[in-house]
């Protein structure tokens, strides 16, 4: 089975184990072999508010608190904190320009007010892989999860989600940025 991209490796990679840009580990002689732990999970409903925005790809992550400003007010007045971090789901892609939802998970949903929309993330099967370092590779993790679902016969049943777990505020490093890929996953197998 051959890595994604064409990518060559120096030793065999084995199990849900693949090769990308993410997390690391030292091999003696090979230098730095990079992988993502892949892993299935079942997600829970979480109702979340969202704030739809047009961004470049270089300011989607940076901009992420400005684009949430208002979303985090609205979360203030009704007493209510995030159960998670922040996460943004890409709606469309074009020339140079991204339109994005930016949101918030919450305990219980809020009504929506102008320029803030109540909605869910669903609940059912989802991969999910941890990229570590900087947002500029995300496209590896990408890959990486769908290397994973192309081999598994797996099928998207949606968009995915970037969860920011530790970015520039948290940690000054960008090698050291956690961001989960979250994608829903559809419940048949390709045959």
């Amino acid at each position: 089975m051959a890595p994604p991209c064409g990518l060559a490796y120096p030793e065999p990679i084995l199990g849900d184990t693949i090769p990308g840009t993410g997390a690391s580990e030292q091999r003696a002689g090979t230098g730095w072999i990079l992988v993502y732990n892949i892993r299935v999970r079942f997600l829970s409903m979480v109702p979340v508010l969202l704030v739809r925005t047009n961004a470049t790809r270089d300011s989607v992550r940076e901009g992420l608190a400005e684009t949430l400003a208002p979303a985090q007010e609205h979360i203030r007045l009704h007493a209510v904190t995030p159960v998670g971090p922040p996460f943004t789901r890409y709606a469309t892609m074009g020339d140079g320009s991204i339109g994005l939802e930016a949101g918030l998970q919450l305990p219980r949903g809020l009504p929506e007010v102008s320029g803030i929309i109540a909605a869910e993330l669903p609940a059912g099967e989802a991969v999910s892989t941890i990229h570590v370092g900087p947002y500029s590779q995300l496209w590896a993790a990408y890959e990486a999860v769908t290397y994973w679902m192309e081999n598994s016969r797996r099928t998207p049943a949606g968009e995915p989600w970037e969860v920011y777990l530790k970015g520039h505020r948290e940690q000054p490093d960008p090698a050291l940025w956690q961001t989960e890929i979250v994608w829903p996953l559809s419940a048949a197998v390709k045959l």
